[in-house]
């Protein structure tokens, strides 16, 4: 199911965590894995490289306060694109 909803990430995040059921996907932008990753809330990462040079645009990770270590489980190549999937340490 795909819903929509009206409400910060970081509150979406905490309210379905509180719930039964299986894993949270989530998908979006810089500012939205920048919220989420401030409140230390991202346990994979799916990176997808489109080989388009912007030239210009939102940092993906923005300045984050710490480190975030991460493993790389997988890498798939579809269509000139690359998915990078990534796991916290």
């Amino acid at each position: 199911k795909i819903h929509f909803v009206n409400e910060s990430p970081v509150n979406l995040i905490k309210r379905l965590r509180e719930e039964n059921g299986k894993g949270i996907w989530i998908c979006g932008g810089a500012n939205l894995i920048q919220q989420l990753a401030r409140e230390d809330m991202i346990d994979c990462y799916y990176i997808t490289i489109i080989p388009i040079i912007l030239g210009s645009g939102i940092r993906l990770f923005g300045n984050a306060n710490q480190a975030i270590k991460l493993r790389l489980l997988k890498t798939q190549s579809y269509n000139g694109m690359t998915d990078l999937i990534y796991i916290r340490r």
